[in-house]
């Protein structure tokens, strides 16, 4: 019976330090802030199929923590645009983008950007 408890304060254990390193590895890792970044990696997969299999995986992946690190620029800049275009039409209008908006964008955008760059330069 020792034997069994041992087992599971190990187990709690361990699984405390691995959620305890998200937020190291994560910044910006609030839970809405991942689930935009997943949604839009999602989107990018789903919406381009001509790779082969492996690529996509990794081209998820790739797009899921590109879209968690530039979460909050990507929302600055897309708060900076939407303000200028408000500014010319009405002088005390101003708005924010959240940052889960900009993981979702910034997933979606970061994979074909990086992409375009590997097509132009002929990297495989």
């Amino acid at each position: 019976m020792a034997m069994i408890e041992e087992f599971f304060i190990n187990s709690e254990t361990s699984s405390d330090s691995c959620l305890s390193i998200i937020p190291i590895l994560f910044p910006e890792g609030t839970p809405d802030v991942m689930l935009c970044s997943l949604a839009g990696a999602a989107l990018y997969v789903l919406t381009t199929g001509k790779h082969e299999y492996w690529k996509q995986v990794i081209f998820a992946i790739v797009s899921f923590f590109g879209g968690v690190y530039s979460a909050g620029v990507v929302a600055e800049i897309i708060t900076a645009l939407i303000n200028s275009l408000l500014y010319k039409l009405n002088h005390s209008v101003s708005i924010t983008i959240s940052h889960p908006v900009g993981a979702l964008v910034g997933s979606s955008v970061f994979v074909t950007v990086l992409l375009k760059l590997l097509n132009r330069y002929h990297v495989e």
